[in-house]
């Protein structure tokens, strides 16, 4: 799970979920189903506010693979 924290609109984030490509924008937050291949890149950022991205693991075995 990811949390996309700050203000309404703050920071957009690119996220992949297998072959579905979403796009998200502050404050929101993304369920990762176990087994998916995934990925997140922040496209924008607004300068001087607060905002990110806050990855939430409720495994307790994470394992980073590169992507292929």
């Amino acid at each position: 799970m990811y949390l996309i924290l700050g203000d309404q609109g703050v920071v957009d984030f690119q996220i992949t979920l297998g072959d579905d490509v979403y796009d998200l924008t502050s404050p929101c937050a993304v369920y990762i189903p176990a087994g998916v291949v995934h990925s997140i890149r922040a496209t924008k950022f607004t300068e001087g506010r607060y905002g990110g991205s806050c990855q939430i693991y409720l495994d307790k075995n994470y394992v980073t693979k590169p992507v292929s």
